[in-house]
């Protein structure tokens, strides 16, 4: 049996935004390569994978909720979860929510959250799901990426 299917490490990355916390929206969902510390990735167009080929998967999404904790410090709370499907949709993989507290000294409602991913199957078709939840306000964002393991 398939015992580690998906392992994750995540990496939350700062976007100008405006006034968010209203309709989180999953503004881009892909698979990148090269990640930078400044959010920039290449974008995959191949979404044929080898077993345990390294990607990111990367959200940017919208609309957190910020919070003034003090006359020049902001709170956001960005929530990740990925889920494995095969191609029957049976879940066989769900990350521990990936959770931080983000400071900073602006207010931020807007993130770039890559996930570096190794893919862990075997051959077949899979469905990742990705579910971004605001830690403040409690909405939830969510897609799909689906790829192949050769």
């Amino acid at each position: 049996m398939l015992k580690k299917l998906l392992m994750a490490v995540f990496v939350v990355i700062l976007v100008a935004g405006c006034a968010g916390g209203v309709n989180l929206s999953l503004d881009t969902l892909v698979f990148a390569s090269d990640v930078t510390r400044m959010g920039d990735f290449t974008k995959l167009e191949d979404t044929d994978f080898t077993e345990n080929q390294k990607v990111f998967v990367v959200a940017v999404v919208s609309g957190f909720a910020s919070e003034q904790t003090s006359e020049d410090a902001w709170s956001s709370w960005p929530i990740v979860t990925l889920k494995l499907r095969n191609s029957e949709g049976k879940l066989l993989n769900t990350t521990q929510p990936f959770t931080d507290m983000v400071e900073t000294e602006v207010e931020q409602t807007e993130f770039k959250l890559p996930s570096e991913v190794t893919i862990s199957a075997k051959s077949g078709d899979y469905t990742i799901e990705v579910i971004v939840e605001d830690g403040i306000t409690g909405e939830r964002a969510m897609g799909e990426l689906k790829f192949k393991v050769r």
